[in-house]
């Protein structure tokens, strides 16, 4: 549903009714799990044009997030000779409540204030065996998250030929559940800090700097260091733009290390694992466009479904 209640207030409401059953077989443990269940989803959009250049965006919405397939599978994989990681069958969907607004200023400007609520949230849970001195890792459904954050993307022309896109954005998180015999009840505000440069090079050249830091954070039972690393890329165009060479390296100075900590009832452990996201990727493209522009649809089935393989 859409309207108008003036020519600077516009709203759109929506509300989407869903069932679900879902039935899982893990034929090597003889183990049939199943999930049912009916839920609602109501949204609501509304705009509010102040003048030309400042307008303000609320929106109100449910979501609901399902878990992948592979957090569900009950198979155990083997991390070292101390560590495994499990799936868990009995895991159900997440719901969130969101609030939202957004502050657009010279169409360029952004900045956002969002509240949340999350059911079933998922949060990795370890659980550990006394006896043999091993832990076992699985995600598992918290009793209720809340979040407050605050985003805001600034851009620069500090020059004709450098302009520099900024961000910055604040999360407060607090989990509550109630984890076997012992409850975790925890908040944090943490932080995140994006720099991008991009710059117009002689002779066709362009190159794109980015920095990104994020700061100490909590999640569910972990508390995670904070880290950085810069991407780059350099791109050169030729034959009129129709053909284009990029050259692109992802955390140039493997700095995306995750250092992380568990220390809850009688857990204490200690986690340095490396994201393997330093790389050099070389590109080569050409445009064999004539003509017309068109659009060609390329789905197909359930995108989410497709992201649930992941």
């Amino acid at each position: 549903m859409k309207g108008d209640f003036s020519p600077k207030l516009s709203y759109q409401a929506g509300l989407r009714i869903e069932y679900s059953d879902v039935t899982g077989t893990s034929k090597t443990l003889n183990q049939v799990n199943k999930q049912e269940y009916t839920n609602l989803f109501p949204s609501v959009f509304l705009q509010h044009k102040i003048s030309d250049a400042y307008q303000v965006v609320y929106n109100v919405n449910r979501r609901i997030t399902r878990p992948n397939y592979r957090l569900l599978n009950p198979f155990v994989y083997y991390i070292d000779p101390l560590t495994t990681e499990k799936g868990n069958p009995n895991l159900r969907p997440q719901y969130s409540t969101n609030l939202e607004m957004d502050h657009v200023i010279k169409g360029v400007y952004q900045f956002t204030l969002g509240y949340s609520v999350t059911e079933n949230s998922f949060q990795q849970v370890f659980e550990q065996n006394e006896e043999a001195r091993s832990s076992t890792l699985y995600t598992a459904n918290f009793d209720k998250t809340k979040n407050f954050n605050f985003q805001g993307v600034v851009p620069f022309e500090l020059a004709k030929w450098w302009n520099s896109s900024n961000l910055v954005q604040l999360n407060y998180n607090k989990f509550k559940s109630l984890i076997g015999k012992d409850l975790l009840d925890i908040s944090q505000l943490s932080y995140v800090l994006r720099t991008q440069h991009n710059f117009s090079l002689p002779k066709g050249f362009k190159m794109e700097l980015v920095g990104t830091y994020l700061g100490p954070q909590i999640w569910g039972m972990g508390e995670v260091r904070g880290f950085g690393w810069v991407d780059a890329g350099i791109t050169k165009s030729v034959m009129k733009d129709k053909l284009s060479l990029s050259i692109n390296g992802g955390d140039l100075f493997r700095t995306q290390w995750v250092r992380a900590s568990v220390n809850f009832a009688a857990i204490d452990t200690r986690i340095l694992q490396y994201q393997n996201e330093q790389s050099v990727r070389f590109t080569l493209r050409y445009n064999f466009s004539k003509g017309q522009s068109f659009r060609v649809n390329s789905n197909s089935g359930s995108s989410e479904e497709r992201k649930r393989l992941d």
